[in-house]
């Protein structure tokens, strides 16, 4: 099958992030579904021809990671949504680890993925990877914190990132100009670690690395080509051929921050953090799996439209109801030429009656309008849950986004009632809530709220004994208030820097006069060169995110305290 220029021809506008993807190399949208969709694994580097607006890899490298809000600039969400996720990457690292952990405060953290596309709030529960196996029981481990999980070297999936962050969404409503459907899942791998075992996708992606570095192979055997969910190579006890592992290589290289690779379902491949650095990369999904021209027509012929009446809707009913039921027991059971003629003929007038069915009822424009239901039932669903992601930011990024393109379809008009349904007074309502409870975690230097707004620049110390107590009654009445049962805990942290962290902490601690203080940024440079130089296998695997959860942990705990 051709594009036969179908693209042009439905969307006069192609997505802007897909069109700056493509800017350093010659593809245009077209030239890209023509020569590459569904066929080739190919790595799109970042280009300075991308804009001038792309930051330097210093910029955008595990040393950035920080807080803050109002990071957004309007004009340039508007014109530029792949370079501004890049260009605020860390920033999105740190506030999608608070916002998934607020949404999973009322139950524990997931350990099953769930693949469905209009996610509901359970779905944002993170997922969590301890030497590329899962956890069975992270909530009893870490609470719902994130960053305590991840400075115990746990690897964080996060399905569904579009209904969790507004710069993920706004990137997906902006490629269903032109992919049907789009969603995103986010990685965020320790330094020097691998999240899960080679494995097959059942869908398209494309793979954008944010901040940091991983190493990518993907191999060139290709088990199961156009999988579908069954058929994961590499999940659900489907193991990868042997063959395919020994065999060639497509992809060996490493992506850096605004490198994309964009991968077609059925290529077996791997990710590996880099031992230097930690890695934060977006997936967005392409559910080619549902778009299948073998899944649609399995699905007309047993969803046969009962919706018309007479002779044709009755003959219609009785091939579902053929389709839906079991062959007979004989076959696949007794050889075929022991089985009784009547039952042969039974059989063969079935399938010449689907083939019938086929030729007389099955026609491009009922597989076009199938397609578009399906479109705008997951679109519709999927914005409506985006929409929210934005109403507690600063700027409302989706509605800005929404705004620059223009639609001419229902979705659209669906997706503007929803934009304008908040009204003036709830906007205030919420500004005011957000300003209050931001002066309230001001005043705060232990515990959660104070944990919340540790950065990199923030500048800690150790905890006095009346903060420590204060943090223990603050922890027994959350107990007390809540459905789930919250773990104590300590400070948990992956065994090949634990020597490192200790000596931190131990220096923190220490009762010298004037009592210590130190920048989170800074907190390695409190060791003694001696000590640098003893530690340094174990220090380089100290990234700065690592830091900023050892920092948030500590505050959180009780432990230290924020200076000031």
């Amino acid at each position: 099958m051709t594009n036969e220029n179908c693209e042009s021809h439905s969307h006069s506008k192609e997505s802007l992030a897909l069109q700056s993807i493509l800017g350093g190399t010659k593809l245009s949208p077209q030239a890209f579904f023509d020569t590459v969709w569904q066929e080739k694994c190919t790595v799109f580097p970042c280009q300075d021809s991308r804009g001038t607006s792309i930051p330097t890899k210093n910029q955008t490298s595990a040393n950035a990671v920080g807080v803050g809000v109002g990071w957004w600039n309007e004009e340039q969400v508007r014109q530029q949504p792949f370079e501004e996720l890049i260009r605020h990457g860390p920033q999105i690292l740190t506030d999608i680890l608070e916002r998934a952990r607020n949404r999973t405060e009322v139950g524990a953290i997931r350990t099953v993925e769930n693949e469905a596309h209009a996610p509901t709030t359970q779905q944002h529960a993170p997922l969590l990877f301890q030497n590329q196996t899962p956890i069975p029981d992270p909530h009893t481990l870490y609470g719902t914190s994130l960053f305590s999980a991840y400075l115990d070297g746990c690897s964080i999936v996060l399905n569904h990132a579009d209904a969790i962050s507004a710069p993920i969404a706004v990137l997906c409503q902006d490629l269903q100009h032109s992919f049907p459907h789009a969603y995103a899942n986010v990685y965020i791998t320790p330094p020097n670690l691998q999240a899960v075992s080679p494995h097959a996708d059942d869908r398209d992606v494309l793979v954008i690395q944010i901040v940091g570095k991983k190493r990518w192979t993907v191999y060139g055997g290709v088990p199961i080509h156009y999988p579908y969910s069954h058929e994961q190579v590499g999940k659900h006890g489907l193991e990868v051929p042997e063959w395919v592992l020994e065999g060639p290589r497509l992809v060996d290289c490493v992506l850096e921050a605004g490198d994309v690779l964009y991968m077609p379902r059925g290529f077996v491949h791997e990710a590996r953090a880099v031992s230097d650095e930690m890695s934060f990369h977006v997936t967005v999904a392409l559910a080619t799996q549902d778009w299948t021209l073998g899944g649609l027509i399995s699905a007309e012929l047993v969803q046969q439209n009962s919706a018309n009446h007479g002779s044709s809707a009755r003959s219609s009913h009785n091939l579902a109801k053929s389709l839906r039921k079991a062959v007979p027991r004989c076959f696949g059971r007794d050889d075929i030429h022991r089985i009784p003629t009547v039952e042969k003929e039974a059989l063969t007038n079935e399938i010449n009656d689907i083939l019938k069915t086929l030729k007389e009822q099955l026609t491009i424009q009922r597989i076009s309008s199938s397609l578009q239901c399906k479109y705008e039932s997951h679109n519709n669903r999927a914005f409506q849950i985006r929409s929210q992601v934005t109403i507690n930011d600063p700027a409302d990024i989706l509605i800005v986004a929404m705004q620059i393109r223009e639609s001419n379809n229902r979705a659209f008009q669906i997706r503007s009632q929803v934009i304008h349904s908040m009204n003036d007074q709830q906007q205030t309502q919420t500004h005011q809530q957000t300003q209050t409870q931001t002066q309230h975690k001001n005043h705060q230097v232990v515990g959660r709220d104070a944990a919340q707004t540790v950065g990199m620049d923030t500048i800690v110390r150790a905890a006095t004994a009346p903060e420590k107590e204060r943090v223990t009654l603050f922890e027994s009445q959350r107990s007390d208030q809540s459905i789930t049962p919250l773990p104590k805990r300590g400070l948990q942290v992956r065994e090949d820097i634990a020597d490192a962290i200790i000596r931190i902490l131990t220096k923190l601690k220490s009762e010298s006069k004037p009592q210590t203080t130190c920048r989170v940024g800074d907190l390695k440079s409190l060791l003694s060169n001696v000590e640098q130089h003893e530690l340094r296998s174990s220090l380089d695997l100290v990234c700065d995110l690592t830091l900023l959860s050892f920092a948030r942990q500590c505050v959180e705990l009780g432990a230290l305290a924020i200076d000031g």
